[in-house]
């Protein structure tokens, strides 16, 4: 760090990057505090899991004012806490993310994320919606949209959101699985069985195709 810096002292453009630069070894650090919070978790030991979330949010925090004026680190720090579990402070930078760049699909993806896991599912889809506007052949995006819906319980809305991404003629693989998830949960098994054809020539090992063709039997 202190040879970036070196590096950037008269050179503006380099002072541009290097925020970003600055982030890349805590941005590995939080990675790994985030699994290893995950792993205690899993174990039930929510003492430790919450002291790795904490040490791991004392690292992005001391990025937080500069990302007031940086779209690029506000979005890479909002994604950074929405890996984190921390969907708050994400929300937040991802919402000065798009206000300073309204175009960034990806800042708009993320935001979209942040709400939904917020339980603002209004807002998530409107953002969601604005990023397909920017490019309609985002199918992951697509993709969330159902998903957001569905765990919004607003089934059908969901299922026209996954009647696209299956009108497809090349749907990909995950927006299938997803699909005849949502299908076999809603009593569509015909529909849902009728994806394992596709699911299985693709990936003979699929756990979810071979139980949509069970299902169908």
């Amino acid at each position: 760090q202190r040879t970036l810096r070196q590096w950037t002292k008269d050179d503006p453009e380099a002072q541009a990057v290097l925020p970003i630069a600055d982030l890349s070894p805590t941005m590995a650090a939080v990675e790994k505090l985030t699994a290893l919070s995950k792993k205690a978790a899993d174990a039930h030991d929510d003492k430790k899991s919450e002291e790795y979330r904490a040490r791991a949010d004392v690292l992005l925090s001391g990025f937080a004012e500069r990302a007031q004026d940086d779209p690029q680190l506000a979005l890479t720090l909002g994604t950074a806490y929405l890996q984190a579990g921390d969907a708050a402070k994400a929300e937040v930078l991802l919402h000065r993310a798009v206000e300073m760049s309204s175009s960034d699909i990806e800042a708009k993806l993320q935001h979209g994320k942040a709400l939904a896991m917020l339980g603002r599912t209004d807002e998530a889809v409107g953002e969601l919606k604005g990023a397909l506007s920017l490019d309609p052949t985002r199918n992951d995006i697509t993709l969330l949209l159902a998903r957001t819906y569905e765990e919004a319980g607003h089934t059908d809305d969901a299922g026209a959101e996954y009647d696209k991404l299956l009108s497809i003629k090349d749907a990909p693989l995950i927006a299938r699985v997803y699909a005849g998830k949502f299908l076999a949960r809603h009593g569509d098994v015909k529909k849902a069985a009728a994806l394992s054809g596709p699911i299985l020539m693709e990936e003979p090992e699929n756990s979810a195709g071979h139980y949509f063709k069970g299902e169908g039997l």
